[in-house]
């Protein structure tokens, strides 16, 4: 195993185990499966509709900068990276001690596609909010954590995955202001 790959499950390890307790038990497998939740999707989509409504014409630019930021970083992440890089998760891999705290999830491990949407649309939304940005990058830092925690994700993964979103939504910032749609 080369270095590189053996810092990344001693990092896992030491999240996933060591940082075990009751209160992120608790948390964890919530925040990393919110969009399952029926009430966290009510509650988002209410939030959504007072917001568009507030802000009526100029929600639609960012609506449609987050959507395509985030439609870019799926797309990179999972039909490019993904398939290319072709890395086993966690509780597949030999030699990896995982606490699985959520279902077992099929599928390649890296990048993080909870971490690259969430990236993605944090950057975005940074670019039209910039003072809330510390906002939106703390819950796409929180939901990568939460996805090596669970145990389904290496540390890696989150990195590969925050630093694709982050391009992506630049990326899309970039070109929605360059054509003055943003």
């Amino acid at each position: 195993m080369n270095e590189l790959a053996r810092l990344d499950h001693e990092a896992f390890e030491a999240i996933n185990g060591s940082l075990s307790n009751s209160f992120f038990d608790a948390i964890m497998p919530t925040l990393t499966d919110l969009h399952r939740s029926e009430v966290a999707v009510g509650l988002f989509t209410l939030i959504m509709i007072a917001w568009i409504y507030r802000v009526r014409k100029k929600a639609w630019p960012v609506l449609l900068g987050l959507a395509l930021s985030v439609l870019l970083s799926e797309t990179i992440s999972y039909r490019l990276v993904k398939h290319y890089v072709s890395r086993p998760r966690p509780e597949f891999t030999e030699g990896v001690n995982v606490n699985l705290r959520t279902h077992s999830h099929s599928g390649k491990s890296f990048p993080s596609l909870h971490a690259s949407n969430n990236f993605a649309a944090a950057t975005f939304l940074s670019t039209a909010y910039s003072r809330a940005a510390p906002v939106f990058f703390l819950i796409a830092f929180i939901v990568g954590m939460s996805r090596v925690y669970v145990g389904v994700h290496f540390p890696a993964d989150v990195i590969g995955g925050a630093i694709i979103g982050i391009l992506c939504g630049l990326i899309v910032r970039f070109v929605l202001k360059r054509s003055k749609v943003t």
